[in-house]
């Protein structure tokens, strides 16, 4: 009885601190998006209007004085284009970097590899101080739209976190599909300060291992304090579309 009752308080306790936790990371995420959208379109949009009111300026000032100088104008045009231009193919990479952290593009047309391996390609350039070795074992297709996903946030998540607070210089990824056992296996390892307990879980992780379980895996994760972080995880696969 007293087992149980503890048992029912510390789901209850588990409960509480996952709301305040996923509240909070609510919260987080707006702030993220409303900075981005402030700081890089914001200044960009800026610019590019100034870059127009100087081309209309200076029309103005030409149709005022009657006298339409063609060659300094399109030599104006010209300027504000070449400003324009790459202002815009930053806010292109802006849009398109928010769309892939809202909802991943590119699982049905790419693949689930294809798309793994550039997310992981655009992290390894943000973060050069740190080697990242991707391998994939089997082959990794006619999984379910849930399964791509789950795989995609989990990697992402991790990567976030060991950019955050792993201290780490090396990361190791291993996906593997074994088609006769139909269990997809992840490997996330890295040489950072690690993590003390479970209790010490963040939201992060504790999202993980709830994304797991939802699709009826299991969730390893090893650590030691100085010694990095071994994430293991396996999906079972129900009758994999296998291509």
């Amino acid at each position: 009885m007293r087992r149980a009752q503890a048992e029912t308080e510390r789901l209850l306790t588990e409960n509480r601190f996952l709301i305040h936790r996923f509240i909070e990371a609510q919260e987080q995420e707006r702030n993220y998006l409303a900075r981005e959208l402030h700081d890089q379109f914001g200044q960009s949009i800026t610019a590019i209007q100034a870059e127009a009111e100087t081309i209309l300026e200076l029309v103005r000032s030409q149709q005022l004085s009657g006298q339409i100088d063609a060659k300094k104008l399109l030599m104006q045009i010209n300027i504000g284009m070449q400003a324009i231009l790459p202002l815009s193919d930053q806010m292109y990479n802006v849009m398109h970097n928010l769309m892939q952290y809202l909802r991943p593009s590119g699982l049905e047309e790419l693949g689930l590899e294809t798309v793994l391996r550039e997310v992981i390609r655009h992290w390894q350039n943000r973060h050069s101080q740190v080697n990242c070795e991707f391998n994939v074992f089997g082959r990794l297709s006619g999984f379910s739209e849930q399964v791509n996903i789950t795989v995609y946030r989990i990697i992402q998540e991790c990567l976030k976190n060991i950019a955050r607070h792993a201290q780490a210089t090396s990361v190791k990824i291993e996906l593997a599909f074994d088609i006769e056992k139909s269990l997809l296996t992840l490997r996330i390892a890295d040489n950072g300060k690690g993590i003390k307990t479970e209790k010490k879980w963040g939201i992060g992780l504790i999202g993980i291992r709830e994304r797991v379980q939802a699709l009826g895996g299991e969730l390893v994760v090893q650590s030691q304090p100085m010694q990095g972080v071994n994430i293991f995880l396996s999906i079972p696969i129900i009758s994999p579309l296998l291509q």
